[in-house]
């Protein structure tokens, strides 16, 4: 979670503060949080709540870098995904679990600050923007590792393809004579990193199940993306940006590696970093801004993907891993 400040008067960036999102405590994933809400009476106020408090708590933080007191917060925007929105509202967010995913309300919203139980201006206003529905590494802070990153992954299996480790299909090759290549607990493991290389005194590996993981997910990604194209036309697709963490760490090479997207021979992938945050500080400045989002959203088309017996062939179709070699000429 991220909080940035803003002078509402120069358009100055007074200070900026993040955090994890307290949420890990209920789950590591959204699905998981949401089940937890499903399953305990008090789940949706328990993981609001904590949405509430670490806003606060950064709110404070971000005040102080600032030298100013949080009651002269008049405004704030905040963004996040469709989970996080509804938590932060302490909507039911159960169906967002369940096909077609659709979320309660998409319009944007505007609140009293103080009915939200942030603790920022008397009468400030909070503006919820709308919804549509041998390898080298390196580790955050140059400490020592206690495991891997979304992206991380996604570059180790990478790497393993284009050195023959990882076959088309998924599986470890037997037959690659190394130590690292070792038979776990369930099946054949690649270790990264010794135990006396990392902070946790234990061996970090890649295992077939996460490897089978990965190869689900990009399948969707690739299979998404290709039935759109196909209805739409992606001849033309000159650049490809991925918002987030995720995409601002995510490695474009790597990601064509494994076959993560399309294969678009003029297509350039960028990293455009908090997207979601930047959107929410450009319309605390610029309330023309909360307009433009809404008539981008009104254009938005939903496509239900998964339903599609072309959507179905296509994600079949990608769980094999896609040469590297097939996407030299996209950088």
């Amino acid at each position: 979670m991220v909080c940035f400040l803003m002078d509402l008067m120069t358009g100055e960036k007074r200070s900026v503060k993040a955090s994890m999102n307290p949420q890990i405590s209920f789950g590591d994933d959204v699905i998981t949080r949401i089940s937890f809400c499903v399953e305990n009476p008090k789940g949706l106020e328990k993981l609001h709540s904590s949405i509430v408090w670490r806003l606060n708590e950064l709110v404070a933080s971000a005040a102080a870098a600032a030298q100013i007191d949080p009651d002269r917060i008049l405004e704030a925007v905040i963004v996040g995904n469709t989970a996080m929105h509804h938590l932060f509202l302490g909507l039911d967010p159960h169906y967002l679990s369940m096909a077609p995913y659709a979320p309660v309300l998409q319009e944007s919203q505007d609140h009293k600050a103080r009915d939200l139980g942030l603790k920022i201006g008397a009468s400030a206003h909070v503006h919820l923007l709308p919804l549509k529905a041998g390898f080298t590494w390196d580790t955050i802070h140059h400490e020592k590792p206690i495991g891997l990153c979304g992206s991380g992954i996604i570059s180790a299996v990478a790497e393993m393809i284009r050195a023959g480790i990882i076959l088309s299909r998924g599986a470890f090759d037997e037959a690659f004579q190394n130590p690292r290549l070792r038979d776990g607990e369930d099946g054949l493991e690649f270790v990264l990193a010794w135990a006396s290389e990392t902070a946790i005194n234990q061996d970090i590996v890649i295992t077939r199940k996460d490897v089978a993981e990965l190869q689900m997910a990009k399948s969707a990604v690739h299979a998404g993306a290709t039935l759109l194209m196909e209805e739409f036309g992606g001849e033309g697709v000159k650049r490809i940006l991925l918002a987030g963490a995720g995409g601002n760490y995510l490695d474009p090479d790597d990601a064509c590696a494994i076959g993560l997207f399309p294969g678009y021979p003029e297509a350039k992938v960028h990293g455009v970093g908090n997207a979601a945050g930047q959107g929410a500080y450009l319309s605390l400045l610029d309330k023309n801004k909360r307009k433009e989002a809404e008539r981008v959203a009104a254009r938005l088309e939903y496509r239900e993907l998964a339903a599609s017996p072309r959507f179905q062939e296509l994600f079949v179709a990608g769980m094999f891993f896609t040469s590297a070699h097939d996407f030299e000429d996209a950088f």
